[in-house]
C-alpha cells in the first residue's frame, strides 16, 4: 500500500507556565500588571457619564441630573471657576490700564508701568464668591426653561442672564475696587486692602448701594445680547 505519512504536531508557543525557567521580560510584566489594573479610573467614568447625560439631555430637550444634582449647576459653577482662574490676571491688567489712560492727562498717572503687572490675582475672592453661584444658576435656569415647551430659547437666555448679573454684580464691583486699590497700595508701599476692608470702606463712604454700580447698564447690554445668542442658538 501507500506509505504512511507521519503528521507532526503544530508547534505551540511556550509560556512561563509550561517553562518555569523562562521568565517574562520587564516590558511584558509591566503590560500584564497594567491590564490587571482597572481600565478606567473613577474620574473617567464620571466624566463619560456626565457627557452622555448632557448629550442625552440636549437631544431630548430635558434638564438632566446626575446623583440628584442638576448638570447645569455643576457645569455652570465649574466653568465659572475655570474662567476666573484663567482670565482674572488679564482682567486685572485691563482695568489698571484703563485707569491709567484716564488719569495720565491730569498728571496722576503711574510713573512705573510695572506696577500694573503686580498682584494679578487681587480681587479674585469676591469674583469667585459671587461668580460660582451665578454661573451655576445661569445654566440651571436656562436648562429648566428650555425644557418647557412654551418658553422661547431667547427668553430662557435672557432670564438666565438677568439672574446671573443680579448675583454677579456685587462681586464684580468689589473685584474692580480691590484690583485698583491694590495697585495704589503698592505705590504707597502699603499692604493691599482685603475684602472686608474694601467692603467696609465702601459702606462708610458710599453706602451698600454702591455694590450695584452700573447694574442697569450691565443688564441692558447682557440681557439683550444673550436673548439674541440663545434665540439664534449661538450658545
Amino acid at each position: 500500500g501507500s506509505p504512511r505519512t507521519r503528521s507532526c504536531p503544530a508547534p505551540t508557543r511556550s509560556s512561563s507556565l509550561t517553562h518555569p525557567h523562562r521568565q517574562r521580560s520587564p516590558r511584558r510584566r509591566d503590560a500584564a500588571v497594567a491590564r490587571a489594573r482597572p481600565s478606567t479610573p473613577m474620574v473617567r467614568r464620571w466624566t463619560v457619564l456626565v457627557l452622555v447625560e448632557v448629550l442625552a439631555g440636549s437631544c431630548t430637550g430635558t434638564a438632566v441630573s446626575i446623583a440628584g444634582v442638576p448638570v447645569g449647576l455643576v457645569a455652570g459653577a465649574g466653568a465659572k471657576v475655570l474662567r476666573d482662574v484663567l482670565i482674572h490676571p488679564i482682567d486685572t491688567v485691563k482695568n489698571r490700564r484703563q485707569l491709567s489712560s484716564v488719569r495720565l492727562p491730569t498728571g496722576e498717572g503711574d510713573g512705573d508701568g510695572r506696577l500694573i503687572y503686580s498682584n494679578l490675582y487681587d480681587g479674585i475672592g469676591p469674583s469667585l464668591i459671587t461668580g460660582i453661584p451665578a454661573g451655576a444658576l445661569y445654566l440651571y435656569i436656562a436648562d429648566v426653561l428650555q425644557a418647557e415647551q412654551h418658553v422661547n430659547s431667547g427668553l430662557a437666555g435672557a432670564a438666565a442672564s438677568f439672574v446671573f448679573w443680579t448675583v454677579r454684580t456685587p462681586g464684580e464691583v468689589l473685584k474692580t475696587r480691590m484690583q485698583l486699590a491694590s495697585r495704589a497700595a503698592t505705590r504707597a508701599l502699603q499692604p493691599a486692602p482685603g475684602l472686608g476692608e474694601t467692603l467696609r470702606a465702601m459702606r462708610e463712604e458710599e453706602g451698600l448701594g454702591a455694590l450695584f454700580s452700573g447694574y442697569a447698564l450691565t443688564l441692558s447690554r447682557s440681557v439683550s445680547l444673550f436673548f439674541l445668542l440663545w434665540w439664534f442658538r449661538v450658545v
